[in-house]
């Protein structure tokens, strides 16, 4: 059965330019025939919010909630 939890670590591109980064913060959660994906999808490298969120401009603010997020059901076929 497909049933787990993954987190993203690692980011491997192929072709001319390939390169392997630290994944920004993911999470995959496969249930039954259920599953949830959230991750972050701001720029590569590491994500900071800004010194003073009081100060923040809000491009700043923006960054910190870029994310992407899928959840639904999933069915398996054959092997």
């Amino acid at each position: 059965k497909l049933q787990g939890v993954w987190e993203s670590v690692e980011v491997t591109t192929t072709g001319p330019n390939a390169s392997t980064y630290r994944a920004q913060p993911g999470l995959l959660i496969v249930t039954g025939n259920h599953y949830s994906l959230t991750l972050s999808s701001s720029v590569e490298g590491s994500r900071t919010g800004p010194a003073d969120e009081a100060k923040a401009t809000a491009d700043e603010l923006r960054e910190l909630l870029r994310f992407t997020a899928n959840a639904g059901t999933y069915e398996t076929k054959g092997g």
